[in-house]
């Protein structure tokens, strides 16, 4: 970690926890975010992540209002979007896109047989440029990759509060 504010890179699953209540890792992402946004710690994102994260979230507010309404109203489908458009607005609220180039689609295409997910090795790409202290996810192949500094999000926030103490 720096000496000054660790710089963190989340994963799409986390930022999905986040912004979805009823996602297994919503309190743990919840906490990590406002513990971070609280004690200097610098979150970021790999800019590709902005466009899963809306996608996802969106068809999961989509389902969502189809099984509360047990049919999807042109309504629910304009707020489910509208809310998806919220979740993405929020990245850049509380952390700083990482910019990507061919580059970084090299290094990820180069990762492959090492851990051979496209996402997961832009993420880890983005960890690069940005000089990311961690990256936090809940990507089981991701966590047990010994070439990545990769925790949970409750990891994560486990270890920056006995660093903080």
């Amino acid at each position: 970690m720096s000496e000054t504010a660790p710089l963190l890179i989340l994963d799409t699953n986390v930022w999905l926890d986040d912004a979805i209540v009823w996602r297994q890792g919503h309190e743990s992402a919840r906490d990590l975010i406002c513990y971070a946004r609280h004690h200097n710690v610098e979150l970021a994102y790999a800019v590709t992540a902005v466009k899963d994260v809306f996608y996802i979230a969106e068809r999961q507010f989509k389902k969502y209002a189809r099984e509360m309404q047990g049919t999807l109203t042109e309504a629910g489908a304009a707020a489910a979007t509208d809310s998806a458009w919220d979740v993405a607005d929020g990245l850049n609220d509380v952390a700083t896109p990482i910019g990507m180039d061919l580059a970084d689609v090299w290094m990820a295409r180069k990762l492959r047989s090492v851990h051979n997910d496209l996402e997961d090795n832009l993420v880890i790409a983005a960890g690069e440029r940005a000089n990311a202290d961690y990256i936090v996810t809940s990507d089981a192949k991701l966590l047990a990759n010994p070439h990545v500094h990769a925790l949970t999000a409750a990891d994560m926030l486990t270890h920056l509060q006995l660093f903080a103490a």
